[in-house]
C-alpha cells in the first residue's frame, strides 16, 4: 500500500503467507569475513552473515575467484575445472551470448594456457567485415566478402568448389 522505505540498518522481513513484510532493525548480526568490496549473503546460522571470499565487487565488475580482476564490467572464474553454461528455459528456446564492440573495432574469443593466454583466436574484425582464425601468431583461414580464404585474404586466395576436367577414381 504505497511507498514503504525502511531506515537505515533494517532489512526488509517477510511475515509469510501474503501477509505484508515489514521492516525490522538489524541488532546483534554477525558479518564473517566483513572486508571492503566483498557481496554479502545470508547463512544458516541465525543472526550471521556471510561476506564472501570467493565474491568480490569493485565497481562495475563482479569477479569469481579472485580478488583483483583486470578489467572493468568483468566476471572472471576461476577454478581447477571452470566452466561457464547458459540454458534456456528447458522450451526449447534460443539462447544468445552477444559481444558489441565499437565501429571499426574487434570481437576476440581467445583460447589460451599457462604460458600465452591468447594462443589461438576467433576474432570477427568490423573493419572490413571478416572473420578471422588464428593458431599461433599467425592467421591461418578467413572467411570475408570472397568466403573461405586459406593462406591469404584476397581472391587468389578463396577456396571455391569450381572444377575443370576429368576426375578418375582408381580402387
Amino acid at each position: 500500500s504505497g511507498t514503504n522505505y525502511g531506515t537505515s540498518g533494517q532489512v526488509l522481513t517477510s511475515q509469510g503467507n501474503s501477509a505484508t513484510p515489514t521492516w525490522t532493525t538489524v541488532s546483534g548480526t554477525t558479518i564473517n569475513n566483513n572486508a571492503n568490496n566483498k557481496v554479502i549473503t545470508g547463512s544458516d546460522t541465525a543472526n550471521t552473515l556471510e561476506a564472501e571470499t570467493y565474491l568480490f565487487q569493485s565497481g562495475a565488475s563482479l569477479s569469481i575467484g579472485t580478488n583483483s580482476p583486470a578489467y572493468s564490467a568483468n566476471l572472471h572464474v576461476r577454478n581447477s575445472y571452470a566452466s561457464m553454461r547458459m540454458d534456456s528455459d528447458g522450451s526449447n528456446n534460443h539462447t544468445t551470448f552477444s559481444q558489441v564492440t565499437g565501429t571499426g573495432k574487434e570481437n576476440r574469443f581467445y583460447f589460451g594456457d599457462a604460458a600465452d593466454d591468447d594462443v589461438g583466436q576467433i576474432v570477427y574484425d568490423h573493419n572490413g567485415d571478416h572473420m578471422k582464425f588464428v593458431t599461433g601468431t599467425t592467421e591461418r583461414m578467413r572467411l570475408n566478402q570472397h568466403g573461405l580464404c586459406l593462406g591469404g585474404t584476397g581472391s587468389a586466395n578463396e577456396l571455391d568448389d569450381y572444377e575443370e576436367g576429368e576426375f578418375i577414381v582408381t580402387l
